[in-house]
């Protein structure tokens, strides 16, 4: 998806209007969300979102993997100590 078609999607109020730009761009949803989410909500491959806030515009979001690196230092303490 190039930054054409982004500026399109996040000018949208409506799902019509999203599933139509995708459509004229050929672009395929691969997963649709909406139901388990509440809101509009379709992924076009294993990264890209979009998604309707409660407020406002489309939203497209850009999802990357990250490879967790544990340190072996406890962040979180049961009791009330600070230390």
């Amino acid at each position: 998806m190039n930054g054409k078609i982004k500026e399109q999607i996040e000018q949208c109020k409506t799902k019509r209007q999203v599933i139509e730009i995708l459509k004229k761009n050929n672009i395929q949803v691969v997963r649709d969300n909406s139901d388990e989410v509440g809101c509009f909500s379709v992924w076009l491959d294993d990264f890209t979102r979009i998604y309707k806030p409660v407020m406002g515009n489309m939203k497209v979001q850009k999802w990357r993997k990250v490879d967790m690196n544990y340190s072996g230092v406890p962040t979180f303490f049961s009791n009330n100590s600070y230390f």
